[in-house]
């Protein structure tokens, strides 16, 4: 498996496992989770996308860069800044309480929000279909590993399966996979910190079947802060497209 290089450089000394110990004692990544679902905490991400056709890398690289905010439930809302596909500019977002908020891009001009229904553990702020910060995932991803080493753990998990344990992927019902690509399968790569918690998602989806050609979808996320004090608050009811 060819990985793609971590986007934050820096990083690299810190996310590179060392040799393992035979006496190694793993972390509970999913403990180390459900402690951070704290109403009011919260945890920075980046994700990059990367999608080739045919073997050939498209021009247009996704982007999402901002932070999750969690309660006793798990992800109560995100605020974040999208570029995604061909499209000119960046979309912000809110999701917050059972709404989720647009602006920029294509979506809006100035100032304006364009709101829609989107509710709390049903929605993911992410490119890829693994949302890693809901413990029922993580725990189904994690029973996938085949090689784990000094905090790095690998592994193979199907569409199908995803879909069947998560909640925020059963909630996107415009890409709920059929039968085909249900088997189509996630190779994945994570990197946690010393309490367990996430800090580098790597996930190749290759679709060989797929309308545009043979598509192969690489993601990274980044996830720092852990903990950090996140608020979020809906836009001015004023700036709400009616």
């Amino acid at each position: 498996m060819r990985w793609l290089v971590p986007l934050v450089t820096a990083m690299s000394v810190v996310l590179t496992p060392a040799a393992a110990s035979a006496t190694e004692r793993r972390p509970d990544p999913v403990a180390a989770l459900k402690k951070q679902l704290v109403s009011g905490h919260g945890v920075k991400v980046v994700e990059r996308r990367w999608t080739y056709i045919d073997h050939k890398l498209s021009r247009h690289i996704d982007w999402i860069e901002g932070v999750l905010q969690f309660n006793r439930g798990g992800v109560a809302g995100y605020e974040v800044r999208v570029k995604s596909g061909p499209q000119a500019g960046r979309i912000r977002t809110i999701a917050i309480g059972p709404y989720a908020y647009q602006s920029g891009g294509a979506v809006t001009k100035g100032k304006t929000w364009r709101r829609t229904a989107s509710k709390p553990g049903r929605r993911s702020p992410f490119l890829t279909q693994m949302m890693i910060v809901e413990p029922a995932t993580l725990k189904a991803v994690l029973a996938t590993t085949t090689h784990f080493q000094s905090g790095v753990y690998r592994g193979t998990i199907s569409l199908g399966k995803l879909y069947a344990v998560s909640p925020s992927y059963r909630g996107d019902t415009a890409n709920r996979p059929d039968a085909r690509e249900a088997e189509l399968t996630v190779n994945w790569m994570m990197h946690t910190n010393k309490v367990g918690l996430p800090t580098l998602l790597v996930t190749k989806l290759a679709d060989p079947e797929n309308d545009l050609g043979y598509t192969n979808r690489n993601s990274e996320i980044v996830f720092t802060f852990w903990g950090k004090q996140v608020n979020l608050v809906p836009p001015p009811p004023g700036k709400i497209e009616k």
